[in-house]
């Protein structure tokens, strides 16, 4: 459960992109065949565009941070490397 978090944090922020889509995806078909003009459906198209944008921004905030995550796991693995090696390593014969 608490292996590798940054990766789930990844694969959680597509899951929650490719859900909010959709769910964006249904609202405007929802709306779009209650519009009247063409103003309107201009005005829906441009609204959900904007949504999967701000969408995206949000999730993007989230994958990064899973990165971030993933990443400082790393740093901590060859820190602990570097700290169990001794200076006086390359001086024995």
């Amino acid at each position: 459960m608490f292996n590798e978090p940054g990766s789930k944090i990844k694969t959680f922020s597509i899951i929650i992109f490719i859900i909010s889509v959709i769910a964006i995806f249904v609202y405007n078909l929802i709306i779009f065949n209650e519009a009247d003009g063409l103003l309107e459906l201009l005005l829906i198209i441009g609204a959900g565009i904007v949504e999967i944008l701000a969408s995206w921004i949000a999730c993007l905030f989230i994958y990064s941070y899973g990165q971030l995550v993933e990443n400082s796991d790393i740093i901590a693995e060859n820190m602990y490397k570097l700290e169990t090696r001794s200076i006086f390593d390359n001086y024995k014969k």
